[in-house]
């Protein structure tokens, strides 16, 4: 026999996977078969059939098979196809055995509602070939359908997925649209690539993109949850303050002066944050809130410091000159850390002597 002549059996139940059928369609698997009829599927991954002796309504039939698989491949994602051409196959064997002409809208009511549930998933075809498919869903997030990936293009699969989950956990969502896209053409692009084609250099561009805005975003992020503790922080002795006894404005005053300064010097060293992207928001804000804290009580050191007269002993009774040092308390991380190990030096050498 010739490689990919058609045989023709007049006997259907006589084929067998790898032949070609009389319509020359290679057999790639069998759904049904008998000595009339076979619903197969051909290599390239359509339901197809071959009838003989058929019934009056498999026309019909046929017809609205055609129809739903026109449908199914202009409307649904192609990971599903598999599943609408079993469907279809089951459909078709039940019309041939038929001992009356079947209601064809039950017939096929499985295959409609199937369709009806997903024809809304693609939002926008990025690619579709014979080898795969690559599609943005209504969520924005990329579907990448590619069954029988060649080796080489492991490396571009890890990357993509690499860059796709930093997309869909990380990036504000009114950035995902654009990102989206510009991932889903470099994914494109990449599965065309040979086998030294380096996928860093194709994915370059989006990543730069994508990091760079995950960036932006939670350093402005970080900027407002600074801004927003800090003032209800200041509000809050405030009203303390309101609520309190005069004498006791010295130390409002100084916790306040601490949170200024943590969130002066967190708005000044902010384009200087080192971000992971790969990281919580939350941990971001539990940070912010820690530093604020810091500044509180590095604030409060100062006044009982300079009223215990351990150090700042001339600035004790100086409100001004105590606000500006519980500033520069919070401001500077060593300024308090450093004055501690000063008084500590001193004490040791005090007890040495």
């Amino acid at each position: 026999m010739v490689e990919n002549e058609p045989i023709k059996h007049k006997d259907r139940s006589l084929y067998k996977i790898g032949d070609i059928s009389p319509l020359g369609s290679k057999i790639a698997d069998i759904y049904f078969y008998s000595s009339d009829y076979i619903i197969f599927k051909t290599e390239e991954n359509t339901v197809s059939w071959e009838f003989a002796n058929s019934p009056p309504w498999v026309n019909k039939t046929v017809n609205r098979c055609t129809s739903l698989i026109d449908a199914t491949n202009s409307l649904l994602p192609r990971k599903y196809k598999e599943n609408v051409d079993s469907m279809l196959a089951s459909a078709l064997h039940s019309s041939m055995v038929s001992t009356e002409e079947p209601d064809i809208t039950n017939l096929f009511k499985s295959v409609e509602d199937f369709i009806e549930k997903y024809k809304n998933e693609i939002k926008e075809r990025i690619a579709d070939n014979t080898n795969y498919e690559i599609y943005i869903d209504q969520k924005d997030t990329i579907q990448f359908y590619y069954p029988n990936l060649p080796t080489h293009l492991n490396k571009v699969r890890a990357k993509f997925i690499n860059l796709n989950s930093l997309l869909n956990s990380s990036l504000p969502e009114f950035r995902k649209t654009a990102a989206s896209t510009m991932l889903a053409s470099a994914l494109a692009i990449a599965l065309e690539k040979e086998d030294n084609d380096d996928p860093e250099l194709i994915f370059k561009d989006i990543e730069r993109f994508i990091v760079s805005h995950i960036s932006a975003d939670l350093k402005i992020r970080l900027f407002f949850a600074n801004l927003l503790t800090a003032i209800s922080c200041v509000l809050i002795f405030f009203v303390l303050d309101l609520c309190t006894s005069h004498k006791n404005v010295i130390f409002f005053l100084s916790a306040g002066s601490g949170v200024l300064g943590a969130i002066v010097s967190s708005i000044q060293r902010n384009n200087n944050i080192a971000i992971d992207h790969y990281g919580s928001i939350m941990s971001l804000y539990a940070e912010s809130l820690s530093r604020l804290v810091i500044g509180i009580v590095f604030g409060l050191f100062i006044i009982f410091s300079a009223k215990s007269e351990i150090v700042l002993a001339p600035f004790k009774d100086n409100v001004y000159a105590i606000v500006c040092f519980a500033f520069i308390a919070g401001f500077s991380e060593r300024f308090v850390p450093d004055l501690i190990s000063k008084i500590s030096k001193e004490t040791e050498e005090k007890q040495a002597a």
